[in-house]
């Protein structure tokens, strides 16, 4: 067997910094860095963060970026409705696609995101 790991691409090396409330979810900066670890400011950073949902009761992590924010005060902000928007377009997604539960009759059963009721989710 032939296996194949892909290599770092040094020029697009970034230091992730990690952040959580241990309750809504995490949020990560991500800082682009030089092959040294020094910041590299040619390059900008970024946001972007993660939360749990349950799907058939399983925990599934999303994770998705949080845009237009410049600081760690923003992006908690900002967290909640860049939640809500991955999940509505889950939701959507899902109902385009009808995704099925495996190993049962699609015609009994269609199982989506379309349960989960985001009117719940706080965004403020």
């Amino acid at each position: 067997m032939d296996i194949q790991v892909n290599k770092f691409t040094v020029q697009n090396l970034y230091r992730m910094e990690t952040y959580t409330d241990q309750t809504a979810g995490t949020i990560y900066r991500q800082i682009p860095v030089t092959l040294t670890g020094e910041r590299d400011p040619m390059r900008q950073e970024f946001f972007g963060a993660s939360c749990m949902i349950l799907v058939r009761g399983q925990s599934m992590p999303i994770n998705f970026p949080i845009e237009n924010v410049t600081s760690l005060e923003e992006a908690i902000a900002k967290f909640p409705e860049a939640c809500v928007a991955v999940l509505t377009q889950m939701q959507e997604q899902a109902l385009r696609q009808k995704i099925l539960t495996p190993g049962i009759n699609s015609s009994k059963s269609i199982k989506d995101l379309s349960k989960i009721d985001l009117s719940k989710i706080k965004k403020s």
